[in-house]
C-alpha cells in the first residue's frame, strides 16, 4: 500500500513539473502566481515526491496552471528520446522545457485517441548513410525511394506536406512561440512502440514554402542514420538536401530549370516556386547541388537577393498559393465520438475544449 502512495506522489510530482514547465514558470513563478498558498519548498517536495496534495491543493494548481486536476495523475505513456531544436542562441533553456511540453501532451492526447480507434503506429524505416560513398547522391536516391516507390505519389508537386507526413505515421504539432525556434523531430515511445514527431513554429505559416522546406528537414532528421564522424553542420546539409530532392525529384527540377546555367531570372524562379512550393532560395542551391550552376553563380544570387531583404522574406509577387494545415487529431476525436467510442467529455477534453465548445464545434446548426 505505502509503495501505492509513493508511486502517486511520484506521478503526481512528475506532471505538476511538466504542467509548470508547460506554462514557463520556476518554482518561485508559481509560487506567487497562487499567492504563496503554496510555498516554493513546499512545490519543490511536491515535485520531487517527497509530499502528495489535498484536494484543495490540486484545485489550487490546477486553476494557475490551467489543466484539469486529472491531468496531475495521468500516467506518462509518452516519454520522448532525445531531440535536436532547430533554434536561436537567444532561445534559453525555459522556452525549450516549454515547447517540449507542449509538444509532449499534446501527442499524448494524440496517441491516446490512435489507441482508442485501434490505429496502429506506423514509422518509417531508417537509411543508413554510407561514409565511403557521395552522400549528397544517397539522399538524393532516398528521397526518390521514399516519395515514389515507399509513399506512392509520383514525381508530381506535393499539394500539402503536412497532410502527406501525418497520412503517413509522423504526427505534428504547431506551437506558437518567437521567432527564435523554427522547429524540432524526435521519437516518442510508448509501450513498445515508437512515433515519430515534427514539431514546428506556428510563425512558419508566414511563409509556407519555408514551412514545408522545415517540415521535411526534420523527417530528414528521423530517417536518415549519418556517419558518426559527420559534423553537425555537415548532417544540417544533408537534411537540405533531402527536403529539396523531396519537394522537387532530380529530372524533374532539371527539366524546370532548364539544364545547366549560367544565369538564371527572378521570373523563372518565381514560376517553379509557384508550381512546386519550394522557396528561390532553396531552388537555387539545389541547383547548385546539382551541378546546374556555378558556386560563384549561386553566391551572386545570395548577394543579389540580400540587396532587397529577399533572403528573410521571399517578395510578394513570388507567393506560393496553397495549404499547409492538417485537421487528422480533430477528425479522429470526432470519428471516435461519432462511434460512441468516448463520451462528450473526453472528447472535449481531448480537443482541449469546453463540453459548450464542443457541442457548438461538433454540430454548428444545433
Amino acid at each position: 500500500m505505502a509503495n501505492g502512495v509513493d508511486d502517486l506522489k511520484k506521478r503526481f510530482g512528475e506532471r505538476l513539473r511538466r504542467a509548470r514547465r508547460l506554462r514557463g514558470m520556476s518554482l518561485e513563478d508559481l509560487a506567487g502566481e497562487i499567492g504563496h498558498k503554496v510555498s516554493r519548498m513546499a512545490l519543490s517536495k511536491y515535485e520531487n515526491g517527497k509530499m502528495g496534495p489535498n484536494s484543495s491543493v490540486l484545485l489550487v494548481l490546477g486553476k494557475a496552471l490551467n489543466v484539469d486536476p486529472d491531468f496531475f495523475f495521468r500516467p506518462n505513456e509518452l516519454k520522448l528520446g532525445e531531440i535536436s531544436f532547430r533554434k536561436q542562441a537567444k532561445f534559453g533553456k525555459k522556452d525549450q522545457a516549454r515547447v517540449r511540453e507542449e509538444a509532449l501532451e499534446f501527442f499524448e492526447r494524440y496517441i491516446d485517441i490512435e489507441n482508442i480507434l485501434g490505429i496502429p503506429p506506423t514509422t518509417p524505416s531508417p537509411f543508413k548513410l554510407d561514409a565511403q560513398k557521395d552522400l549528397g547522391e544517397q539522399v538524393e536516391t532516398f528521397a526518390k525511394k521514399l516519395r515514389e516507390s515507399i509513399w506512392n505519389l509520383g514525381s508530381n508537386p506535393i499539394s500539402n506536406v503536412q497532410i502527406l507526413l501525418e497520412e503517413n505515421g509522423i504526427k505534428i504539432k504547431e506551437i506558437d512561440t518567437e521567432d527564435a525556434f523554427n522547429g524540432f523531430s524526435g521519437w516518442g515511445t510508448s509501450q513498445n512502440a515508437k512515433y515519430p514527431v515534427v514539431v514546428l513554429a506556428s510563425h512558419l505559416n508566414e511563409d509556407l514554402p519555408r514551412k514545408r522546406f522545415t517540415a521535411l528537414h526534420e523527417v530528414a532528421h528521423l530517417v536518415l542514420v549519418f556517419p558518426s564522424s559527420l559534423t553537425e553542420q555537415a548532417k544540417e546539409n544533408l537534411c537540405h538536401r533531402f527536403a529539396g530532392a523531396f519537394l522537387i525529384p532530380r529530372l524533374n527540377f532539371e527539366d524546370a530549370f532548364g539544364g545547366k546555367r549560367s544565369e538564371v531570372s527572378i521570373p523563372e524562379l518565381v514560376a517553379i516556386k509557384q508550381e512546386w512550393g519550394i522557396s528561390m532560395g532553396a531552388i537555387m542551391k539545389r541547383a547548385q547541388e546539382l551541378g546546374l550552376i556555378s558556386l560563384s553563380c549561386y553566391r551572386g544570387h545570395c548577394i543579389y537577393v540580400q540587396t532587397f531583404g529577399w533572403h528573410k522574406k521571399e517578395p510578394k509577387f513570388s507567393e506560393w498559393i496553397g495549404d499547409e494545415s492538417s485537421n487528422r487529431f480533430k477528425r479522429l476525436v470526432y470519428r471516435a465520438f461519432s462511434r460512441k467510442l468516448i463520451t462528450n467529455a473526453k472528447a472535449a477534453s481531448l480537443l482541449k475544449m469546453t463540453l459548450g465548445e464542443f457541442a457548438a464545434d461538433f454540430d454548428p446548426e444545433s
